[in-house]
């Protein structure tokens, strides 16, 4: 909450939504509920996601280290 700058009662609602879409599984222990992201659905989305990255996207990173690259060699000068 203090990271995200945001309440409570947004993020219990959010995790709520998670947790309907399989997301992340909840542990309840008294009052307090426990969130974890939940693997068997969340492992190959984030597998689709980086073939994807890869095949589509690996342009915008070696792109991106060559600025940065190029930013420490003027640096240097």
């Amino acid at each position: 909450m203090e990271r995200l700058n945001i309440n409570q009662t947004r993020v219990s609602h959010d995790l709520q939504r998670l947790r309907q879409c399989g997301f992340v599984n909840v542990k309840n222990d008294g009052k307090f509920r426990y969130y974890e992201l939940n693997e068997e659905n969340i492992k190959p989305l984030m597998d689709i996601i980086e073939k994807h990255m890869a095949k589509y996207c690996i342009h915008i990173l070696r792109s991106n280290k060559g600025e940065k690259d190029n930013d420490k060699k003027e640096q240097t000068n």
